[in-house]
């Protein structure tokens, strides 16, 4: 049985310490036995830093990005990575999570390919115009994969691009300000219209440039995926 890697937003980094994420995200605490690495090239089924609430804590935890559901009769699983704001509350594999498990995803940028109109893709790094780290909205659920894994697991909410961005794709994900983290977190806040209107709310402006084709192979992970890249005739 295949995978079918299913992507909007399929790449990112995080190369930032979870203290230096302290002006752009709420105060959270990250189990000093948890493994936490950092990455130019976070890739689908990969494991991530995301903040989540234990008992009205907010924790940094390592958990694995894209759910794999097992839908019978289509011969291969696909590995879901992403959930559309506009439409995940009427979605049985996003509502759970939705309601009651969300988080945030601790990233420096992400990366986004824009079809180039002649059968080739340019990869693009896209980030906060600040420069700083920031943290993407995110929900999480149990899910066995293909492979009898029953850990959490996450994916990465968007929505209809910001002008800004929209000329190298039609989604973004959706980066939430500190003043709408808690909230957000909160698992007491089970209104989905209250939810879904907290996420139509965030209008984010992206600064991109174009990377190298180096950032391609999800194996490569060193600073030159996020290094400016000059085409020369």
């Amino acid at each position: 049985m295949s995978l079918e890697i299913q992507n909007l937003c399929g790449r990112f980094a995080r190369y930032s310490t979870p203290s230096q994420f302290s002006e752009t995200i709420i105060p959270f605490r990250v189990n000093p036995r948890e493994e936490i690495s950092s990455s130019f090239n976070i890739s689908p089924s990969q494991k991530a830093l995301i903040v989540r609430d234990n008992d009205g804590h907010h924790v940094g935890v390592s958990m694995k990005w894209g759910l794999e559901p097992n839908w019978t009769g289509s011969g291969k699983n696909r590995l879901i990575i992403n959930a559309r704001s506009e439409t995940m509350d009427k979605k049985s594999l996003f509502r759970v999570g939705f309601r009651s498990k969300r988080c945030l995803v601790l990233c420096d940028g992400y990366y986004e390919w824009k079809n180039t109109g002649t059968g080739s893709k340019k990869p693009y790094y896209v980030f906060s115009p600040n420069e700083k780290p920031f943290c993407m909205a995110a929900i999480f659920d149990y899910k066995n994969g293909n492979l009898g894994d029953a850990d959490e697991h996450f994916v990465i909410i968007t929505k209809a691009a910001h002008p800004s961005v929209s000329g190298i794709h039609h989604r973004m994900p959706i980066r939430l300000p500190k003043d709408a983290q808690a909230e957000w977190l909160n698992q007491a806040n089970k209104s989905m219209s209250d939810l879904k209107e907290l996420l139509s709310a965030v209008d984010s402006y992206w600064t991109a440039y174009p990377v190298s084709r180096f950032v391609n192979a999800p194996g490569n992970n060193a600073m030159t995926c996020i290094e400016r890249y000059q085409e020369t005739d």
